[in-house]
Formats: structure tokens, C-alpha cells, sequence
């Protein structure tokens, strides 16, 4: 029974007010927001040839853009640091756009805006002008310098290349230590570029990061052809994102978050046992 308070004419304007104005907002709202969240995204550039961190699988071109949802992986990629980064942002929902390309397009694509983000890279004074980092790291890398087998070298350290053309992947990060010691540097693009120029004696060194560089001389039987120094430096690498991005705070988060995760959920364990 109504309350003689609120006449049927004026009850019915309610109702019809609630129905007709209220709810539809409440539903756009609830729409949205579900869009929203099932439609988070995140675009990534990495590069084709850093084994075996990340690297293109057998048969697959090293220009690559593919669209993967949580729960599937690349067709193209592989490794250590791609499993690592894929899992995190899977574990918070995101679809990742993967773009594969040569190191120094997809560095210029993030510094730029026209990418979300990079990965792995390392950090140095330079790049934190430009970049934002995540807090957890992909990977860790050592830096050094391979020589030919029969070389002679006294290696007391960086001064030992005092007065020496050196290759240096063009792009890589070798760490403050190196670019204060001003080495004279060959850029090269490819690992075989930089190794057969070594073989040829066209330079007097190759710096490498170790993993990926002994990865590239075991796979293609090259080990016994050349040597290395002691770590002069190593870095952690992470997630970079232009300062610029709006969203590059999320971003980032986004991966600290997933890769929390992956520890707690144990499928960290399962990449580390993958790659060991």
C-alpha cells in the first residue's frame, strides 16, 4: 500500500526517473569500466638477437609485430627476459602488442612515444634523463671484452684499450664506467658483424655483455676462437619507459606487480629452470 505521502503520479515519476535516467548511467558506467578493464594494453620493443635472453625462434624473420593475450605466447620470440616480461604483464591482464626490431629502431621508438615501452635495457646516467624504469630488474648482465685466442693482451682493466679500436654493438649500453673512458669504438649491428671482424683483426676488441655473447659463440661452435677479459662492469636491465608517456607510472607498476606475482605463484621458478 502507498503512503499518502507520495501520490501514484509522483511515485510513478520516480520510477520512471530511476529507469529512465539513473540506471542507464549506472550501466553505461559499469560498461565502461568493464571495457576498460578487459581491454588493457601495453605495446613492447625488444630486439631479435640477444640470446638467450630474447631471440627469434628458427625460421622467423627479425622484423616482427604480433598482438598476444594473457595466456598465449609469441609465434616469433623466445627467451629468458621475453618469458619473464610476458608472464608479468599476462598476470595483470595486459595484452601485449610485441614489436621485434634492430636494438636502435626500437630504442628510438620508446624514446620517442610511438612504442609503450623497452626491454631489457640497462641504465646509465643518459638514459635516466629520458626513460623511466621499473623498480624490479628483467635481467642481469656483465660487461666485457673478447679478444682472439692468440692475442696478446695484458688486461689490467679499461686503460688496457688505451689507443684501440674496440667493436661496440651500436645502441648497447656498456655502463658509465666505459663511457667515461673514452674508447676509441668501431659500431657494428650484428654479432657475427663483430666477432668476424675480430677474427679478421680489423679491431683489437669486441665488448659483449657475457651471457648473450658466450650464447652466441656456443651455438655457433666459435668458442675456442676467442677469449675474454674479467668483467670490467655489470648492470641490471629493466622495463624502459619515455619520461614522457602519460601512463608510463602504470606501465611500469603494472610489471613490479606481475612479476611479484610470478614469485609468489612459482612460475618464476619454472622460467629460471627453462633457461638455466
Amino acid at each position: 500500500m502507498l503512503s499518502s505521502g507520495c501520490p501514484i503520479s509522483h511515485f510513478q515519476r520516480c520510477l520512471n526517473g530511476f529507469f529512465g535516467c539513473v540506471l542507464p548511467a549506472l550501466f553505461s558506467y559499469l560498461f565502461s569500466y568493464q571495457c576498460e578493464a578487459a581491454t588493457l594494453e601495453i605495446s613492447l620493443a625488444t630486439l631479435p638477437d640477444y640470446s638467450p635472453f630474447c631471440f627469434i625462434k628458427e625460421g622467423q624473420k627479425a622484423d616482427i609485430e604480433e598482438i598476444i593475450p594473457p595466456g598465449k605466447d609469441s609465434e616469433a620470440l623466445q627467451g629468458y627476459s621475453w618469458d619473464v616480461v610476458r608472464e608479468s604483464y599476462h598476470a595483470q591482464g595486459y595484452t601485449i602488442k610485441l614489436n621485434v626490431r634492430p636494438w636502435s629502431r626500437a630504442f628510438k621508438s620508446v624514446k620517442e612515444g610511438s612504442i609503450d615501452a623497452l626491454f631489457p635495457a640497462g641504465k646509465n646516467k643518459e638514459r635516466e634523463t629520458f626513460f623511466g624504469f621499473s623498480e624490479e630488474p628483467v635481467n642481469l648482465v656483465q660487461f666485457l671484452v673478447y679478444f682472439n685466442h692468440d692475442q696478446d693482451v695484458e688486461w689490467t682493466g679499461l686503460e688496457s684499450l688505451a689507443g684501440k679500436k674496440v667493436g661496440a654493438m651500436s645502441g648497447y649500453n656498456y655502463g658509465d664506467a666505459w663511457n667515461r673512458a673514452n674508447i676509441k669504438t668501431y659500431d657494428v649491428v650484428t654479432l657475427k658483424q663483430g666477432f668476424d671482424l675480430l677474427r679478421l683483426k680489423r679491431i683489437a676488441g669486441f665488448v659483449g655483455y657475457e651471457i648473450p655473447w658466450d650464447y652466441y659463440l656456443k651455438t655457433n661452435q666459435l668458442t675456442k676462437l676467442f677469449k675474454k677479459s674479467k668483467p670490467f662492469d655489470e648492470s641490471l636491465e629493466y622495463i624502459a619507459v619515455s619520461r614522457k608517456h602519460p601512463k608510463s607510472y602504470e606501465l611500469l607498476k603494472a610489471y613490479d606487480t606481475g612479476l611479484d606475482k610470478i614469485k609468489k605463484s612459482g612460475r618464476m621458478n619454472i622460467i629460471l629452470s627453462k633457461w638455466r
